[in-house]
């Protein structure tokens, strides 16, 4: 029990303790040491001792602070994930241990950092500090403050000058710990730049989802004429990448910021410019890009669609027709500016909050209700423009008022939007039986 005891409260301090007549703590405090005499197998292995895992550190932060109050102390930042945050476990959530006088004080010390930097492990040492200090006092205590803010200091001047030097490590950082930092920028406010400084993003001129760009990057490489950083929000990128939003995007050369973390939809609430540039959302009304220069490439153009002439009378009275049909499930219904190759899309109202946020509302509360939305329709698709002609013919009336439905359907399908399946399937199935009745041999056109 003695020994027990030594080895918690007492492994680092100055002097031998005996026991039996050996001696029962380590005395080896390395970051009471310069730092030109440590070896990094001792960082490691300190490491280690403190985490209880066999692998090495991606980075580790030697503290010597003199004002405005002096301490001591090694942090790391780990390769990987901790288990313990993969787990969830709330109460080893901070890995940074406090000591006074190098006698141990608390373990996984929630005091000495913000909780989107949980993931720190590592020592603080102060002498500055009293050996009878509480947990409760630690709380009022404005030594320890004035130690949380310079330790998030350094952490931060750490990952700046990490993705700066060492970028390729840096990347594999942010894949383990950049929804961390997200995390952080709602309450930190006195960071909130240099955060912002170390985001990094996929978008659309990537070439994979593990390829990241920063906002410098992203502002560097904008369009002559661009004057907003362009972004959408999804579940990940291979669904983002059939948005029908992106096709006025794509077709300028415009590069979108693809934000497919959860917590993506509270950082754009926050994160609303970067270096006086506003940030827009392309599934938002009022996009047009007409005063950006296009990007010249050298693909391919697309191929034609197929022509369909209808006449404009009837395209006017087909949306007419629409905002009528579908009044109790949308805003509006409008000539689309933004697509090039789907037959329709939704859009949000400025006001409105992102679309992620509205479905985050909808799981937490069963009767929310998601505001109406706009939807735009792509005047010169040839399904539109046929269902236009069938409409003006006074036709298949039932048929036309089918598809209409299921064109709206299908936007909500392709965002990942929730829809009612109890309409969208007996819908699905009389079209079917309506195809099927068209194909058999003998029947007529």
């Amino acid at each position: 029990r003695i020994k027990t005891i030594v080895q918690r409260y007492s492994d680092f301090i100055a002097y031998p303790i005996l026991l039996d007549k050996s001696q029962i703590n380590k005395l080896a405090a390395i970051w009471h040491r310069p730092v030109a005499e440590v070896k990094e197998e001792e960082y490691k292995e300190h490491y280690n001792y403190l985490t209880h895992t066999q692998e090495a550190p991606l980075l580790h932060i030697h503290l010597a602070v003199d004002a405005p109050i002096q301490f001591k102390g090694i942090l790391y930042i780990p390769s990987n994930v901790p288990l313990d945050i993969m787990l969830d476990i709330p109460e080893k959530w901070h890995g940074v241990h406090l000591y006074a006088k190098r006698i141990f004080i608390q373990a996984d010390c929630e005091e000495l950092l913000p909780q989107y930097l949980r993931f720190a492990r590592g020592v603080i040492d102060s002498d500055d500090l009293p050996l009878n200090i509480s947990r409760e006092t630690l709380q009022e205590n404005t030594m320890v403050a004035k130690i949380k803010q310079t330790v998030v200091r350094k952490i931060l001047d750490k990952l700046q000058e990490l993705s700066a030097e060492k970028p390729d490590e840096y990347q594999k950082f942010w894949q383990n710990f950049g929804k961390f930092l997200k995390q952080g920028y709602r309450n930190d406010y006195g960071n909130r730049e240099r955060l912002a400084e170390l985001f990094r993003f996929n978008t659309s001129a990537c070439t994979s989802s593990d390829e990241w760009i920063s906002l410098e990057q992203y502002t560097n490489r904008m369009l002559p004429g661009q004057k907003e950083i362009y972004y959408l929000i999804g579940e990940s990128r291979e669904t983002l990448l059939k948005s029908p939003h992106l096709e006025l995007c794509k077709s300028k050369g415009v590069e979108v910021l693809y934000l497919t973390d959860p917590v993506d939809d509270f950082l754009v609430e926050d994160l609303r410019e970067y270096k006086d540039i506003k940030f827009f959302s392309v599934d938002q009304e009022g996009l047009a890009l007409d005063h950006i220069e296009a990007k010249k490439t050298e693909e391919e153009p697309p191929a034609s669609k197929e022509k369909v002439d209808v006449e404009t009378d009837a395209l006017e009275n087909f949306i007419k027709y629409l905002r009528d049909l579908l009044k109790e499930r949308v805003a509006d219904v409008r000539i689309s500016k933004r697509l090039t190759d789907s037959p329709c899309c939704l859009v949000s109202s400025k006001d409105a909050p992102n679309l992620g946020m509205q479905k985050l509302f909808r799981l937490m509360h069963e009767n929310y209700e998601m505001p109406k939305r706009v939807l735009e329709i792509n005047q010169d698709h040839p399904l539109v423009r046929r269902l236009a002609q069938l409409h003006a013919q006074k036709t298949e009336e039932m048929m036309v008022s089918f598809c209409c439905h299921q064109l709206l359907d299908n936007a909500l399908i392709l965002e990942g939007s929730p829809f009612e399946t109890r309409d969208i399937v007996p819908r699905t199935q009389s079209l079917m039986e309506s195809l099927t009745k068209f194909l058999m041999p003998g029947s007529k056109s």
